[in-house]
C-alpha cells in the first residue's frame, strides 16, 4: 500500500506546481516569447507630453488603463538604474546630483538598494532591462511557494494548497502593482512569516531559531523598499503572534 500513497503524492506534487508553471508561462509569455518587458510604456505615451500629442495609431490616443503606475517610469526604474550602475562601478550613491543641487540617495528607502534578490542585476550587467524583467518576474514565483508552505500547514490539501497560492500570487494587490517591484517584493515575505511562527508553536524551530529567521525574513521584507507595505507585513504578523500566543 505504501507504493500507492508515494505514487499518488507525487502525482499531486507535480499536479500542484504543474498548474502553477502553466499560469506562470501563461502570464510571462510576452517576455518569453518577444522579449517585451515588463513596462507601463503605454501610460507613458499615453498621458505625458510630449508623446501625448502623437495618437500612436489610435483615435483619441493611446488608452490609460492604469494611471497608479506611473511612478513606475518616474521615480522607481529610474532610481533602481542609478542605483546599479553606480554600484556596478564601485561607488555607493548617497547622493543624487541629477535633481537641482542633488537629494538624499541612499537614505530614501525606495530604492531598494540593500535588497538581496537585486543580485540579478549583477549577474547581467550589461543588460538592465533583462534583469529587470527577472527581477519582476520573481514576485509571483516567491508568493506562490511561500503561500504553498503556509497553506500546506494549514491544510494537507495539496490542490487546495497550491490554488490558494496561486489565488496570492496572482492577486489582484500583486498584479496592479506587480510592475513598481518594490510593493509585491515586501509583501511576498508575509507568508514566510506565517509559516516559520506557525511552525514554532507547532515546536518545529527552536525559539533562538525562529527568532533568528524572523529577524532575517523582516530584514529582507523591508529591505525591499517600500514601508508602507512593510507596515503592513509586520502589523500582520504581530496579529499572528497574539493569535497563536
Amino acid at each position: 500500500m505504501a507504493c500507492p500513497i508515494k505514487l499518488k503524492s507525487l502525482f499531486l506534487l507535480l499536479l500542484t506546481f504543474g498548474i502553477f508553471f502553466v499560469a506562470f508561462l501563461l502570464f510571462a509569455s510576452p517576455f518569453i516569447l518577444h522579449q517585451k518587458i515588463p513596462f507601463p510604456g503605454d501610460l507613458l505615451v499615453g498621458a505625458y507630453y510630449p508623446w501625448f500629442d502623437y495618437k500612436w495609431g489610435y483615435i483619441t490616443g493611446v488608452p490609460v488603463k492604469n494611471p497608479l503606475i506611473s511612478d513606475v517610469f518616474s521615480q522607481f526604474v529610474v532610481w533602481k538604474y542609478y542605483a546599479i550602475q553606480s554600484l556596478l562601478k564601485g561607488k555607493i550613491p548617497f547622493w543624487d546630483w541629477s535633481i537641482f543641487n542633488g537629494m538624499p540617495f541612499l537614505a530614501t528607502l525606495h530604492t531598494g538598494m540593500f535588497y538581496p534578490l537585486n543580485i540579478v542585476y549583477f549577474i547581467m550587467p550589461k543588460n538592465f532591462w533583462t534583469a529587470q524583467a527577472f527581477f519582476l518576474l520573481f514576485q509571483p514565483v516567491l508568493a506562490f511557494y511561500f503561500a504553498y508552505l503556509l497553506f500546506q500547514s494549514w491544510n494537507k490539501n495539496q490542490f487546495i494548497s497550491s490554488l490558494s497560492a496561486l489565488i496570492f500570487a496572482f492577486s489582484g494587490f500583486m498584479m496592479v502593482w506587480f510592475e513598481w517591484g518594490n510593493i509585491g517584493h515586501t509583501l511576498l515575505w508575509l507568508p514566510l512569516l506565517f509559516w516559520v511562527t506557525e511552525k514554532h508553536f507547532d515546536n518545529y524551530f527552536s525559539s533562538k531559531k525562529t527568532v533568528i529567521l524572523l529577524i532575517f525574513i523582516l530584514s529582507i521584507s523591508l529591505s525591499a523598499g517600500h514601508i508602507q507595505t512593510f507596515f503592513y507585513v509586520f502589523t500582520s504578523h504581530v496579529l499572528i503572534l497574539n493569535f497563536y500566543s
